[in-house]
């Protein structure tokens, strides 16, 4: 829900909701928008790219293709969601309209988009990735921000779970406090989040009561929980429960429960602390960091679940860690991008060399032309960098064979000594 001066009926029914959308929906679009009496998707056609300024929402809300470059979305012309992954789902909210825990306004107006690759990597295909673009729509200028993902993991069932981090990796987790689960099983798995885009800065959890280690009623108490503090402003300490029952008093943390399940103390974990497991509320911050009017903040996350054949609940702790190093890296080498795959065929150029492909999305056979005469090789890799097909490129055309390639996206890469052109590109 994008900020407004009117919040009516019709702001309500437009906006109050979710947009679940994926790459075969865009690609029949592609296919079909020029064709007499076509109907695009009730996603395509509700996508909401603009806001009505007449209320004083912004112009520029949801990311699309923009096929003639007047800013208008106008998916009968042709235009269509941009979106990261095979599927999606786009949201918005903002602090003015939802506010169900703050008494004040900021004025910040948050983006989000949920995605996830299929027919991946395992540990692509047990992620959902999350896009936040946080929009400080007032005209204040805001300085030392922290800001939180707040979590109640609830694995399996809600009562018997533990809580812990692992700061260098950025990631927080749940796992659960048995090697048997009610509702999951033997061998229950593990959940956690994994900051992609930013540090870390303090994790903590809190319990599902009233206590001083508990909801919280108060801003104030927001603000603690995202500084590593609780209700009553005193910081985490190291051991036990990291408030009144702690190892050493005089030693004071950012980081609850940092060390692996299965260590003994001096490392300090949920389960060696000696606590029966319950239902916790996870808070992992970032910041702090400045936010001048109309400036945006972009955060990515991945929440990430591990379940190994053959691992007990405390080896999926360290399944997850390692799922957490690989997501990192393939982060850091994709920096995944909104993308947009236009239909038929797609041009791109370095300098004046040129590479069309098409069709694309391509289904059964990717035709390829180059307007430059050079020796080169075309390969075709995995949207996770792997290699799935290479060939000399010697002629000015080549056909490649997808039919036998799982739907998804890939990248579509030429090389020789004196030329490097890489795009993407999308089996359906």
């Amino acid at each position: 829900m994008p900020i407004s001066n009117l919040y009516d009926t019709f702001y309500k029914k437009k906006y109050s909701r979710v947009w679940k959308i994926d790459q075969g929906i865009i690609a029949q679009h592609n296919q079909n928008y020029l064709k007499s009496g076509y109907i695009p998707d009730e996603v395509i056609l509700n996508w909401p790219g603009n806001g009505d300024t007449l209320n004083n929402e912004s112009f520029n809300l949801a990311p699309f293709y923009d096929q003639n470059s007047n800013g208008k979305y106008e998916p009968f012309l042709g235009d269509y969601p941009c979106i990261y992954g095979d599927q999606a789902i786009f949201f918005m909210f903002n602090d003015n309209f939802n506010k169900p825990y703050r008494r004040d306004s900021l004025h910040f107006e948050i983006h989000g988009m949920m995605y996830e690759y299929s027919n991946q990597a395992l540990y692509l295909n047990n992620t959902v990735f999350v896009r936040f673009w946080i929009i400080n729509r007032s005209k204040n200028k805001y300085h030392d921000i922290l800001l939180g993902n707040w979590v109640d993991f609830d694995l399996g069932y809600a009562f018997d779970d533990y809580v812990g981090c692992i700061p260098n990796l950025n990631m927080f987790y749940s796992y659960n406090g048995y090697n048997f689960d009610s509702l999951l099983g033997k061998n229950p798995p593990v959940v956690g989040l994994t900051y992609l885009s930013d540090s870390m800065s303090s994790f903590m959890y809190y319990n599902n009561d009233y206590s001083l280690k508990g909801n919280p009623t108060e801003n104030i108490h927001y603000y603690y929980y995202l500084q590593g503090k609780y209700k009553n402003g005193q910081k985490i300490r190291h051991g036990g429960d990291g408030f009144n029952n702690v190892w050493d008093t005089s030693k004071f943390v950012n980081f609850m429960y940092p060390d692996y399940p299965d260590l003994s103390e001096p490392a300090w974990s949920d389960m060696n602390s000696s606590y029966v497991p319950a239902d916790k509320r996870c808070v992992g911050a970032i910041g702090p960091f400045n936010l001048n009017p109309d400036e945006v903040k972009i955060i990515d996350v991945a929440y990430t679940y591990s379940r190994t054949p053959g691992y007990n609940f405390i080896d999926n702790v360290y399944g997850l860690a390692l799922d957490s190093k690989v997501l990192k890296k393939w982060y850091q080498n994709n920096n995944p991008e909104c993308f947009c795959a236009k239909t038929s065929i797609e041009e791109k150029s370095s300098s004046d060399q040129i590479l069309l492909y098409y069709l694309n999305p391509v289904r059964e056979t990717l035709i390829v032309h180059k307007n430059f005469e050079d020796k080169g090789k075309i390969e075709i890799l995995s949207i996770e960098g792997k290699t799935i097909y290479i060939s000399e490129f010697n002629s000015f055309e080549t056909e490649i064979d997808f039919l036998d390639y799982s739907p998804g996206l890939y990248i579509i890469k030429y090389q020789s000594p004196v030329t490097v052109l890489t795009y993407h590109l999308i089996k359906y």
